[in-house]
């Protein structure tokens, strides 16, 4: 009894030294408890991509969650830009500070049901080099007439486990015939949390209005492309939470951005919600 009663508290003593890093690692390779965003798919704050695009993205504690067949994931929805027909993606999870997120790609069609998936299977892990940090990566071509839709996920089902890349040196070594050298190779945890780039490129225009986010307008206007979303109360919540937590933590363009989004599905106080954080602060 004695013996436990000291590892005990030499576990309570290690984790009382934990630095904040170890604990915020930690706390990202446990399932999530969070409730989820939304009642429907067709509900996701979607995002509109243009026909070329490259941004980066982060999904952890601020994005939404989405329950998949038997865990929960944080997630990015995106409806592809309505004149781009056949294109070019490319997807990047990266590997950072002893983690990466696994990827799980759905492509979904025009009546959001999923049409394809791109699982960790496809995605290849690419090594650090002058374009990005250790990383899975896929480079694929899309039909957006057939899949205006992409939903991108965490693979939560394996958290906490190793991921082992090459030391970049023995990669080297290992292209040019030299001596394998003795080094360390680096170790990821699979993780909730992951930053993510994506690049897509229009190869050909569609011409023609076959996705379900084309909506009539006034017979004197252009008829343009929206997202026909019925906001839920748990969309609602979700902006009002993450505008509120980006400005706790000083991070206006995001407050800002989703400011903006909140606007644009035409959620009911999110002008307050930001003023009334932004007073708090």
């Amino acid at each position: 009894m004695k013996k436990h009663l000291t590892l005990l508290l030499s576990s309570i003593s290690l984790i009382g030294c934990a630095s904040s890093d170890d604990l915020s690692l930690k706390q990202n390779i446990l399932p999530l408890q969070a409730e989820v965003c939304c009642e429907s798919v067709q509900s996701y704050p979607w995002v509109r991509l243009e026909q070329n695009t490259d941004i980066d993205f982060e999904l952890n504690a601020s994005s939404p969650i989405a329950k998949r067949s038997d865990y929960k994931s944080y997630f990015s929805a995106f409806a592809f830009a309505q004149q781009s027909g056949l294109i070019e993606m490319k997807l990047r999870s990266l590997m950072l500070n002893g983690e990466v997120a696994i990827p799980h790609v759905e492509l979904l069609d025009q009546d959001f049901n999923v049409a394809k998936t791109l699982s960790e299977q496809d995605f290849d892990i690419k090594y650090s080099d002058a374009f990005a940090k250790n990383r899975y990566e896929i480079s694929t071509k899309v039909d957006t007439l057939q899949t205006p839709y992409m939903l991108v996920y965490v693979d939560t089902s394996q958290l906490g486990e190793k991921i082992v890349v090459p030391h970049p040196a023995k990669v080297r070594a290992e292209e040019s015939g030299e001596p394998m050298p003795i080094v360390t190779d680096p170790i990821y945890l699979s993780s909730n949390n992951g930053d993510f780039s994506l690049q897509i490129e229009t190869l050909t225009l569609s011409g023609y209005n076959q996705k379900s986010l084309v909506e009539s307008v006034a017979e004197d206007k252009k008829v343009t492309t929206q997202p026909k979303i019925t906001v839920t109360q748990q969309t609602q919540t979700y902006y009002h939470n993450a505008i509120t937590a980006a400005v706790k933590s000083n991070d206006l363009d995001k407050a800002l951005a989703l400011l903006e989004e909140a606007k644009a599905l035409k959620i009911t106080d999110a002008q307050q919600v930001f003023i009334k954080a932004v007073n708090a602060q």
